[in-house]
């Protein structure tokens, strides 16, 4: 209040003693109102973001949105519709393709990933961050922080859709470095904007690019991770090996959990062995599967590691790979597929043996078992042993599935085929 009167008196001084001088008096009239506009415009502009800022620290998400709509419910200010974007994105708890959303205020140990996916009540909110920024891009031309929101955007986008989204991956990818780099080169340089205009250059194979803007992302924050992991696979694609390690090495020292760490050690397995490096390539796989042994995709890759160099743990290895959804179709089309590609015929057989033993009380995959036991068995021609196995896995189906479950109708069409 002391700093306001004291620019009152200032301007009534102004004014009365330069009554004669009109230019004067005009600057101090636009200095008057200037000041009464910002007076009027800055300080509601503080309380939206100093209540919503709050409700997030609070965890009350929804409550911030509420905080949000209010102060801009046209979606007319873009400092305003950047906030609800990142507010939508980071703590959503259900999206429809990220244009539709549901927010909910959580108790201080919650956190929205323990509610995603579930049946949550709560009130749709229809904001799409897409349409709304556009829209403010061509009435704020200049206004480059709402490239940078686009682009965090069409970032986050790809990473929850990819292939599954309303525009192709290829074409997510060039917007995310479309408005990054428009932003980037209008000042608003962070080393997540640079290392996000890499990933779009890694994804189109422009390795040498890609490179460049990882090291600048890494100038600007020389304890980012995921840039030094990026770069070491832009090296990799450079074919500049040494350099790849160096990298990879640095990202596994500053990731701290063990499920990053682990994709640090599949690159360095991959990196070696582009060198052609057996023992170092399967220390590194097993390294990653010993990390994350519960991992479907994790055992799939050392299993295949295993098979490619022959490894003395395939079988093992194979067998953890089933144990993690010995229910599931794909685990034995993926187990078949990888080792007939090895031609390891007899080794798929006796892990499927050694398994129907260890899951004797289990009849239902005891049932998957044999069926799929039987395909092999058509695939080498070996009739007799396929229509033994399929009537081994009608007799387990049976003392789990009702009479009409299609199971039944796949294996008598698959036994007539085999009588003929």
């Amino acid at each position: 209040m002391t700093r306001k009167a004291t620019y009152f008196e200032y301007s009534i001084h102004c004014v009365t003693f330069n009554s004669g001088h009109p230019q004067i008096l005009s600057v101090m009239r636009q200095l008057f109102f200037i000041f009464l506009l910002l007076s009027t415009v800055s300080l509601p502009a503080q309380r939206w973001a100093r209540e919503s800022n709050k409700l997030i620290a609070e965890k009350k998400y929804r409550s911030a949105w509420e905080v949000l709509d209010k102060a801009d419910p046209q979606n007319k200010k873009p400092a305003i519709a950047l906030a609800k974007t990142d507010l939508l994105l980071n703590y959503f708890i259900n999206t429809v393709m990220h244009k539709v959303f549901t927010l909910k205020d959580l108790k201080p140990d919650e956190k929205p990933e323990d509610f995603r996916g579930k049946d949550e009540n709560g009130n749709l909110i229809r904001f799409d961050p897409e349409a709304v920024l556009d829209t403010l891009v061509k009435y704020n031309p200049t206004e480059y922080k709402l490239n940078e929101g686009l682009g965090n955007y069409y970032y986050q986008v790809f990473l929850a859709f990819q292939e599954n989204w309303l525009k192709k991956p290829e074409d997510l990818v060039k917007l995310i470095e479309q408005n990054y780099t428009l932003a980037l080169e209008h000042g608003i340089k962070n080393y997540q904007v640079t290392y996000r205009i890499g990933f779009a250059q890694l994804f189109l194979q422009h390795f040498p690019d890609a490179r460049k803007s990882f090291q600048l992302s890494i100038s600007m924050n020389a304890k980012y991770p995921d840039a030094y992991y990026s770069l070491a696979y832009s090296y990799l694609q450079l074919n500049q090996t040494d350099s790849a390690i160096l990298n990879a090495n640095k990202a596994y020292e500053l990731f701290t959990d063990t499920f990053n760490r682990s994709d640090v050690n599949l690159l360095r397995g991959m990196i070696y062995s582009t060198r052609n490096d057996t023992p170092s390539a399967i220390r590194e796989y097993r390294a990653a599967f010993n990390l994350n042994p519960k991992n479907q995709s994790m055992c799939q890759l050392y299993l295949k590691a295993e098979l490619r160099y022959n490894g003395k743990e395939l079988i093992d290895v194979a067998s953890s790979y089933f144990d993690i959804a010995p229910k599931s179709g794909e685990t034995y089309n993926e187990l078949i597929n990888d080792f007939f590609q090895a031609n390891k015929h007899q080794e798929i057989l006796a892990l499927l043996e050694r398994k129907r033993i260890q899951y004797a009380d289990d009849p239902e995959t005891v049932g998957d078992i044999c069926f799929y036991r039987a395909y092999i068995y058509v695939i080498m021609e070996e009739k007799a042993k396929a229509k033994a196995d399929l009537l081994l896995a009608k007799e387990n189906f049976q003392k789990v599935f009702p009479p009409e479950h299609e199971m039944f109708g796949t294996i008598e069409e698959a036994l007539k085929e085999l009588e003929k």
